[in-house]
């Protein structure tokens, strides 16, 4: 229970980071971007399901997967 309560946290607060970076960069650039969670891919070269994608349209522009990442003090 602790480990998938850890994960909720985890991407609570990844999705924090990206949506406000996504807000950042929708004001600079004017682009009318989406974030889309949990997203199926489907390529020539690569298949598969990305924790986040962002997208310009239908045009595919960022692809990020979750990682643990435990730092040593």
């Amino acid at each position: 229970m602790l480990a998938d309560s850890n994960e909720v946290m985890r991407c609570k607060y990844i999705l924090a980071i990206l949506h406000a970076s996504l807000y950042i960069v929708k004001r600079i650039t004017k682009k009318e971007l989406t974030l889309a969670p949990q997203l199926e891919v489907v390529s020539e070269e690569n298949t598969g399901q990305v924790d986040y994608a962002i997208k310009a349209l239908e045009e595919l522009i960022c692809i990020t997967e979750e990682k643990l990442y435990q730092v040593v003090i």
